[in-house]
């Protein structure tokens, strides 16, 4: 402003000084070139490289994989928290919403000046859905092709605090217990029936930290084999996700356990189990709702008359 100012007085002088130079100059005007934005893109990228806590990690699935960044928070607010850090001053009064389509609850855009990009760089942080937050992150950040460069990876991820593995998989299947029955014919069974689907989902995914799915395979039959280690690295056994073509009438999900984590189960808990299906409740049909005698319509002037 004070720039513009000051151009404005020295042609003010200028014209007074050569009055007739002056009025060629206002036939011909001379528009002065905006200056650039900051580079907000580039400060982002640093704000970033300046945050020692993001470790670079790799994640794959069937047979694709991807460098991110890495924080571990206890929500998506929290992920919300610290990606708003990441942002030059300004750039958060930018937000705007995104259709989250079906992958996601909510995706959030922010703009980027990038002059040396020639434009706007766009950046969306995009939160998960609740039943995929413990194995999949709370939020993940996408990052324009300019800032993957810089940064050397393709995504930011906010993944859920989790102390290894089996310390996970311990407490989902402490969390499943009070809905879990054993079943008479297997008592190593466990029969997990939930009041609903997003339960059921919940109860699934908990299972499955995001080490787990990174490493997944998946065998002949369609079952995914996850190793399951404990905060040393080491291994404590496998988890099976059996296919939901093979599942049995009425079952949503179902793992299976190995010998050897079923074991390291009965260390802590009282016993363990070899086997966990997921069943959802049917839900109760509503009655329908008692008709009601039309309230009679009071007779108007006209068919009072008739």
């Amino acid at each position: 402003m004070k720039k513009n100012l000051s151009w404005m007085f020295g042609a003010i002088l200028s014209c007074a000084a050569m009055f007739t130079s002056c009025n060629n100059a206002i036939d011909n005007p001379v528009t002065p070139m905006p200056e650039p934005g900051p580079d907000e893109a580039a400060m982002f990228v640093q704000n970033v490289k300046n945050d020692s806590r993001y470790t670079i990690d790799y994640l794959s699935a069937q047979g694709e994989g991807a460098y991110y960044l890495r924080l571990d928070v206890g929500s998506y607010e929290e992920a919300m928290a610290e990606f708003l850090k990441l942002l030059p001053e300004g750039v958060a009064a930018t937000a705007y919403d995104v259709d989250p389509g079906k992958s996601f609850d909510k995706v959030t855009g922010f703009k980027l000046n990038a002059p040396n990009n020639d434009g706007e760089d766009i950046i969306t942080i995009r939160k998960t859905k609740d039943a995929l937050a413990l194995s999949t992150g709370y939020a993940w950040v996408y990052l324009p092709s300019d800032i993957q460069e810089a940064l050397n990876v393709s995504f930011i991820i906010y993944m859920a605090s989790l102390e290894d593995d089996m310390t996970n998989f311990l407490k989902a299947l402490t969390d499943a217990l009070p809905y879990c029955t054993l079943d008479p014919e297997d008592p190593d069974h466990l029969i997990c029936t939930v009041p609903s689907r997003e339960v059921g989902s919940k109860m699934m995914f908990a299972f499955v930290s995001t080490t787990m799915m990174s490493n997944a395979v998946v065998n002949e039959n369609k079952q995914v084999i996850m190793e399951v280690k404990d905060a040393k690295g080491n291994s404590c056994g496998h988890l099976i996700g059996i296919n939901k073509n093979d599942l049995p009438e009425g079952v949503s999900g179902m793992y299976l356990f190995d010998d050897e984590l079923k074991a390291k189960m009965a260390e802590t808990l009282p016993r363990g189990f070899s086997k966990i299906s997921i069943i959802v409740a049917e839900q109760p049909t509503p009655e329908p709702a008692e008709e009601t005698p039309a309230e009679e319509t009071p007779a108007t002037e006209e068919t009072s008359a008739e």
